[in-house]
C-alpha cells in the first residue's frame, strides 16, 4: 500500500527562527503564483509560513521516527525522517510545514524504557506541539494526534472477511499483530500511513512490514465540548500551540523483542485552515469538521456470555460504545459560514459497526443502528452485537476484529481528503488518496470449556476472567498472580486495582494496580479481590473474588537435627503427622531393646522441636495416628496406636503443648486383633477406623467418642461387600457432611488388590461401596491415601503388576464426587523403581501434594520425594514440581521393602466461619520410616 497522504498546498520554502526546525533563507522557486508570493512573510516568526489557501481541513502527519530499542541496556534511539528540504512536502501536515526544512526531531521523544514483572517492555512516550508561542500562532492548534506504531508483528492474523481499503480503493484482507503478543494497550487500529516506512526518501533501510493495520495510542486527550477559544483552547482533544507534552506509557510483549526491537511511529493530527498571513491571529476553528473524520475512539466489554465450547447456539453479546465527533453534526450546505462553526460540509456519520470473530462466526456480525447515544464523549453510540458460537469451538480464547466504518468510507477527493502534489519538489510520486475511514479494534472472547471433570486447569470467574491453578496455588511459597482477562488478555487496557483482604461487601482499593507477588510467611487461604473497570462511558466494573493459598515456610530436617532422640527406628511401623496454625506433630515409634514406645515431637515455625515420651510402660507399640483439635471440647492432641502385645487399640490424650497425655483408653472390648488405626474429627466428634481382624477375616471396623475419647462406642463393621480381606482404611472429610473411606480389597482375588470406597453422613453408616480407582486388570493397588477438597476426591495408590518384584509406581486419581467420573494420573512410571507407600493431602482445588518413597533397583539408591501435583489438562497428566528428592542412601535392595512416607496439609477447621477460621494453611510434614536389614534408621522431613 503505497501511500502518503495529499495535501492542497502551495510549495514554499519557508523562514524559521525556533520551534523544531533550523532557520534559512526564504527561496522562492520559479513559476509562483504571484498573488500567493505577495502573501509571504515579511517578518520571521517561531513558526513558518502556512498555506494561504483559506478553509481548508485535513489529516497530515506531523512527524515519523524511526525508534531502535537497545533491549539489553533499556534505551530507546529516535531516528527522524531523512531531511526533507530534498523531497518537498510529501506527507507533512499543513500546520507543520517546517518539515520542508528537516523533520522535527523532538516532537516525539522517549526519555524511559523499562521492564516490568512480567518481562514486558514499556516505554514512556511522549508528543508536543512543533511550536511554542501561542500568541503568534493561535491558528497552527491541532486535534486528535495519535501516534501509530507500525512494527513486524509476532504471529501476525489474517482477518478475510474483514475489509481493509488502502489508497487506490483495491480492498483487501485485514491483516494485523494481535494485542497480546504485540503492543499490548492500543488504543486502537488504522490502515493510515502504513507503508511509508518502505518508502527510501523517508526512511533508509526501510523494509516492508507484514500487515496493514498498525495500532495507534492516542495523545492530548481533552474531550470537553464547549466553545473552543483559539487563545485559551481545551476540549475537543485539542493540541495547542505551546503546549507541554503529552505522556503515554506503552507496552510491548517479550515475544517481539527478543533479538532486538525496530519500529516506526507516525504521529498525525487533524487539523484546519480559516487563517491566512494577514488574520492568523484572529482564526475561526469549525469544530467538529477539524477534528478527525472517522471515530476517534471505541470502546467495548462482553455481556451475558454463556458461550459453550459443545453448544453452537450459544451466545454473548459485546458491547461496543463508538465515539465520533462528527456524527449527527448539523450539515451546512452553504460551509464554512462563520456564524455556524460547530455545522460541517458533509455528512460523516458512523455508517456500521463489524465485528468479525473467525473462530466463532464465519461472516462479521454487523449493526447499523446504535441502541443509544449521540456519538459524544459523554453519550457514546452504542451498539450491541450478539454473536452465536456457530462453529462450536473448543479453543477458550476468540479473538475478533471491530471495524467501525464512516460513511465517508471509500470516498476519495474531494470528500474527506485532499490529494497531495503530484511532483513534490521535482520527485514524481503516485497521487493517492485516504480511502480508509475506519477505526478498528481487536477483541477478545472467551468461550468456557467445560471439563468433564471437577478438574480443570483454569478457574473461570463469570465466564470472563481465567486463573490457572499454578497461580491459585502460591507453591514454593511465591507466586506470580496474573489472571487472563478475556476482556483484555494483556492486563493493560483496563483499569484493574486489588483488594488484598476482600470482605466480600466492601471492596478496599490496594496501592498496587497491577497483578502483584503473593507471598504470605506464615501460609494459608487468602480472599483476593480484583477490580476490572472499563473504559467505557460510563465504566462498567467486576469484582472478582480470588482464593490464593500461600504454601508459607519449609524445613527439612532429620529426626536427630530436630531434637527428636531415635535409638533405632521401628520396622514396619509408621508414623503419623499434623500441623497447626503453628506448630507440626510427628508421632512415631522410638524402639530401645525390648521397648517400642510411641513419641510425640512438635516443633515451631522456627523448626525448633521438642520431643515427649507418650508410653512409657515396656510395651511394643505401632502403626500411631494422630489427630490434633484445637477448639471445643475435644481440644488437645489425640494420639492412636497398636498395643503388638495384646494386639489392640488403645488412644491417649494430651493437651496442645504435648503435656499431660491421659493414661490408655482402649477403644474396643473384643477379643480379635486389631491393626492400622485412622483417627479423625468429624462433626465435633472422634472417629477411629481400623482392621478387625480374625482368622481368615480381616475387615473395616469403626468406633466414635461422644466424650473427647475418654470411652468410645463400637459401630462394627462398616463395609461389606462379600469380601473378608480389607486393608489399609484411610479417611477424608467432605466439607464437614460427608466422610469418605478409602480401602484396599481383595475381593476379586483373580485381578489381585483393588482400590474400593464408600461414603457416609454421619461417619457411622456407609452407603454403596464402589470402585474408587481404575487400573490394568493385572495390576495389584494397594496402599490407598485419600484427600478431598470440593468436589474432588484424590486417592493415591501403589499399582503394582503382578508377577513384579522390582516394578511398582505411584498413582493419583481425581474422583468427581458429583458426576462420579475418574481420571488417574500416573506417576514416576520408571521401569526400574520401586515405589513406596504413597500419601496425598490438599487444602486447595486442583492442587496436591504428595510423598513416598522410590527406590531405584538398578543403582539400589533409597529417594524420598515429595511433589506438587497441579492437572495441566484432562488427559491424565499432572505438572509435577518437585519440593523435595532426597536421595537417602545407597542400600541393599531387600531392605527397601519398609518406607513410609507422611504429607499432611493444615486443613480447615469443621463449624468455624471462614472470617474466622484461621485454617486451610498449606504448611505440610512429610516424613519416611525405613528399614536396611537389621539396621533401622529414621528421618522426618519438615517441608
Amino acid at each position: 500500500m503505497k501511500f502518503i497522504e495529499r495535501l492542497t498546498l502551495v510549495f514554499v520554502f519557508v523562514i524559521l527562527l525556533s520551534g523544531c526546525s533550523g532557520g534559512m533563507d526564504p527561496v522562492v522557486p520559479g513559476g509562483f503564483d504571484a498573488d500567493i508570493q505577495d502573501e509571504l512573510p515579511v517578518e520571521k516568526s517561531d513558526a513558518g509560513n502556512i498555506s494561504n489557501r483559506k478553509n481548508i481541513d485535513n489529516r497530515g502527519v506531523m512527524g515519523a521516527w524511526k525508534v531502535v530499542v537497545d533491549v539489553e541496556n533499556l534505551r530507546a534511539e529516535v531516528l527522524p525522517a531523512r531531511s526533507a528540504g530534498a523531497i518537498g512536502d510529501t506527507f507533512d501536515a499543513d500546520l507543520s510545514q517546517f518539515l520542508t526544512v528537516s523533520p522535527c526531531s523532538n516532537c516525539m521523544i522517549i526519555p524511559q524504557v523499562f521492564l516490568n514483572r512480567y518481562g514486558d517492555m514499556g516505554m514512556y512516550v511522549k508528543i508536543k506541539h512543533p511550536f511554542d508561542n501561542l500568541a503568534m500562532r493561535p491558528d497552527l492548534h491541532g486535534f486528535d494526534v495519535r501516534a501509530i506504531f507500525i512494527l513486524e508483528p509476532n504471529d501476525p492474523q489474517t482477518y478475510a472477511e474483514t475489509d481493509v481499503m488502502p489508497p487506490g480503493g483495491v480492498i483487501e484482507d485485514a491483516v494485523f499483530g494481535l494485542p497480546y503478543t504485540n503492543l499490548l494497550n492500543p488504543d486502537g487500529y488504522t490502515s493510515h500511513y502504513d507503508e511509508l516506512v518502505t518508502d527510501s526518501r523517508y526512511f533508509i533501510g526501510g523494509s516492508p512490514i507484514t500487515g496493514n493495520i498498525n495500532p495507534f495510542m492516542r495523545f492530548f486527550e481533552d474531550n470537553g465540548t464547549g466553545e473552543f477559544d483559539p487563545m485559551a483552547p481545551a476540549g475537543h482533544n485539542v493540541m495547542a500551540v505551546g503546549s507541554s507534552y503529552s505522556a503515554r506509557t506503552v507496552f510491548f510483549d517479550s515475544g517481539i523483542f527478543q533479538t532486538g526491537l525496530v519500529f516506526y511511529v507516525v504521529a498525525d493530527v487533524a487539523y484546519g485552515q480559516s487563517a491566512t498571513f494577514q488574520n492568523r491571529s484572529n482564526p475561526q476553528y469549525y469544530l467538529p469538521q477539524f477534528n478527525r473524520t472517522e471515530s476517534w475512539r471505541v470502546e467495548y466489554w462482553i455481556e451475558n456470555n454463556d458461550l459453550s465450547y459443545s453448544d453452537p447456539s450459544s451466545t454473548a453479546d459485546v458491547v461496543v460504545q463508538v465515539f465520533d465527533w462528527q456524527h449527527g453534526a448539523q450539515l451546512d450546505p452553504a460551509y464554512p459560514t462563520e456564524t455556524a462553526l460547530d455545522e460541517i460540509r458533509e455528512v460523516s456519520d458512523v455508517a456500521q459497526v463489524e465485528l468479525y470473530v473467525p473462530g466463532i462466526n464465519d461472516v462479521p456480525v454487523i449493526s447499523t443502528t446504535p441502541e443509544s447515544g449521540t456519538g459524544s464523549p459523554t453519550d457514546p453510540l452504542q451498539y450491541r452485537l450478539t454473536i452465536e458460537n456457530a462453529n462450536s469451538t473448543g479453543v477458550k480464547t476468540q479473538w475478533g476484529l471491530l471495524a467501525v466504518r464512516d460513511t465517508l468510507y471509500g470516498s476519495a477527493s474531494p470528500s474527506g481528503r485532499y490529494p497531495i502534489p503530484e511532483t513534490p519538489a521535482g520527485f514524481p510520486y503516485e497521487t493517492l488518496d485516504i480511502v480508509d475511514y475506519t477505526m478498528y479494534s481487536a477483541v477478545n472472547i472467551n468461550v468456557p470449556y467445560s471439563y468433564p471433570v471437577m478438574n480443570p486447569t483454569h478457574l473461570y470467574l463469570n465466564n470472563e476472567v481465567q486463573i490457572t491453578r499454578e497461580e491459585l496455588w502460591a507453591a514454593g511459597g511465591e507466586t506470580l498472580l496474573k489472571p487472563d482477562f478475556f476482556m483484555d488478555p494483556s492486563h493493560k487496557q483496563f483499569q484493574y486495582k486489588w483488594d488484598l483482604d476482600y470482605d466480600g461487601v466492601t471492596f478496599d482499593v490496594d496501592a498496587s494496580g497491577l497483578p502483584l507477588d503473593v507471598y504470605e510467611d506464615d501460609g494459608g487461604k487468602f480472599d483476593y479481590a480484583l477490580r476490572v473497570r472499563t473504559n467505557s462511558v460510563p465504566a462498567q466494573e467486576y469484582i472478582y473474588d480470588i482464593p490464593i493459598w500461600s504454601q508459607g515456610v519449609s524445613f527439612h530436617n532429620t529426626l536427630e537435627n530436630a531434637g527428636m532422640t531415635v535409638d533405632k527406628a521401628s520396622s514396619r511401623h509408621k508414623h503419623a503427622i499434623a500441623v497447626t496454625e503453628d506448630n507440626f506433630y510427628v508421632a512415631f515409634i522410638n524402639e530401645t531393646f525390648s521397648e517400642r514406645n510411641v513419641h510425640l515431637s512438635i516443633g515451631d515455625k522456627d523448626g525448633v522441636f521438642t520431643t515427649y515420651n507418650i508410653t512409657t510402660q515396656p510395651d511394643v507399640c505401632e502403626n500411631p495416628s494422630i489427630v490434633v483439635v484445637e477448639y471445643g471440647a475435644s481440644e488437645g492432641i489425640h494420639i492412636a496406636y497398636r498395643n503388638k502385645v495384646d494386639r489392640h487399640i488403645y488412644t491417649e490424650k494430651g493437651n496442645l503443648d504435648g503435656t499431660s497425655f491421659s493414661a490408655p483408653v482402649r477403644i474396643s472390648s473384643g477379643i480379635e486383633w486389631e491393626r492400622n488405626p485412622t483417627l479423625a474429627f468429624y462433626n465435633n466428634k472422634l472417629y477411629c477406623y481400623y482392621l478387625f481382624e480374625a482368622i481368615n477375616l480381616s475387615r473395616v471396623y469403626g468406633v466414635h467418642s461422644d466424650n473427647s475419647g475418654d470411652s468410645w462406642i463400637e459401630d462394627g463393621w462398616l463395609v461389606n461387600n462379600g469380601s473378608d480381606d480389607q486393608f489399609w482404611p484411610s479417611v477424608a472429610i467432605n466439607n464437614y457432611n460427608k466422610v469418605y473411606l478409602v480401602w484396599q480389597d481383595d475381593v476379586d482375588v483373580a485381578h489381585g488388590s483393588e482400590i474400593y470406597m464408600a461414603d457416609s453422613t454421619n461417619g457411622t453408616s456407609f452407603g454403596t461401596i464402589r470402585r474408587a480407582v481404575i487400573t490394568n486388570d493385572d495390576t495389584n493397588e494397594i496402599c490407598p491415601a485419600v484427600t478431598f477438597f470440593e468436589g474432588q476426591l484424590a486417592i493415591s495408590h501403589l499399582a503394582w503388576p503382578a508377577g513384579s518384584i522390582d516394578e511398582s509406581s505411584v498413582v493419583v486419581n481425581i474422583f468427581n464426587t458429583n458426576n462420579g467420573s475418574i481420571l488417574s494420573y500416573p506417576i514416576n512410571t520408571h521401569s526400574n523403581y520401586r515405589c513406596l507407600y504413597p500419601t496425598i493431602d490438599t487444602v486447595s482445588e486442583g492442587s496436591y501434594i504428595l510423598a513416598y518413597g522410590a527406590f531405584d533397583t538398578v543403582a539400589d539408591e533409597l529417594h524420598q520425594v515429595v511433589l506438587n501435583l497441579v492437572p495441566m489438562n484432562t488427559t491424565g497428566a499432572f505438572y509435577e514440581n518437585t519440593i523435595y528428592n532426597q536421595n537417602v542412601g545407597t542400600i541393599d535392595s531387600m531392605g527397601a521393602w519398609s518406607v513410609y512416607s507422611g504429607v499432611v496439609c493444615r486443613a480447615p477447621m469443621p463449624n468455624v466461619p471462614v472470617s474466622e477460621n484461621f485454617a486451610f494453611w498449606t504448611k505440610y510434614i512429610a516424613g519416611h520410616y525405613l528399614t536396611i536389614d537389621n539396621r533401622e534408621f529414621g528421618q522426618v522431613d519438615r517441608m
